[in-house]
């Protein structure tokens, strides 16, 4: 829902987005005198960048989580190996 009848906004039809067909940016009181155009190009930027913010977010956190496998792990593998050692030292002992 949009509020205020004064308010300008820039609407972007083409989204490049599989899941919304449009965003509607409401432009900043001080920026309201700015040319359209350079308000358009930033709006679509700001689109593009929130874009490749959530593509990269989701592969550092499939990274994270890849990373956090792998040190579960090593440390079972370690535990392996200290149990190991000690069975082995206390049998010889």
């Amino acid at each position: 829902m949009i509020k205020g009848v004064n308010k300008n906004m820039i609407e972007i039809s083409n989204t490049e987005n599989e899941y919304f067909e449009r965003a509607i940016l409401i432009v900043r009181e001080d920026k309201k005198c700015l040319d359209k155009e350079l308000l358009t190009r930033q709006a679509n930027d700001y689109l593009a960048d929130m874009s490749y913010r959530r593509d990269c977010g989701l592969k550092e956190k499939k990274r994270l989580r890849g990373i956090w496998v792998k040190a579960a792990l090593f440390s079972v593998l370690g535990a392996g190996v200290v149990y190991a050692v000690v069975r082995l030292v206390s049998m010889m002992a």
